[in-house]
């Protein structure tokens, strides 16, 4: 009995490319990494100002709230924005406005703990601002590469949300 079968994806037709291999993964691996690191440090770099004596620690949680607000307040404008917009322009903006803010940050540090909110508010903005947009690329990206598997989740193994 011959079986004939056909070949759907180019993962089935032995023309699988390795995502690895894609620039665009690559880039967008490099942004996640990118991002992923900058919204570590700031926490990380205001806490060793305290430990340098350069912001006290009713100003590192002031600091900290001001970015947590900047962050919430852009989310939501940020993701109407990337539906309406280019996602990849959203992305860049967001990322040079928190790119631009560092610098304000790492100045004001020990000179005014209101500038130092500001700018950590700014970098809670971009990096907000970046996440609507950036989640939407990653389906972008990906989707043309993977082929022939499905697009929807498969159910996790913890059972369905309720």
């Amino acid at each position: 009995m011959s079986t004939s079968s056909t070949s759907s994806g180019p993962a089935e037709s032995g023309q699988a490319r390795s995502i690895l291999r894609e620039a665009r993964f690559i880039r967008l691996w490099l942004a996640t990494t990118a991002s992923g690191l900058a919204t570590w440090a700031l926490p990380f770099v205001l806490g060793l100002a305290v430990l340098a004596g350069e912001l006290s620690a009713a100003g590192l949680g002031f600091a900290l709230a001001a970015r947590t607000v900047g962050f919430l307040v852009a989310v939501p404008v940020s993701g109407v924005l990337a539906d309406r917009h280019s996602r990849r322009a959203a992305v860049l903006w967001a990322g040079l406005a928190a790119a631009a803010a560092a610098p304000a940050l790492a100045l004001s540090l020990g000179q005014s703990v209101v500038a130092t909110a500001a700018a950590a508010a700014v970098m809670g903005a971009g990096q907000g601002a970046c996440r609507p947009a950036f989640q939407a690329l990653v389906a972008e990206v990906v989707a043309p590469t993977v082929g022939s598997r499905p697009t929807r989740p498969s159910p996790s193994p913890c059972g369905s949300p309720p």
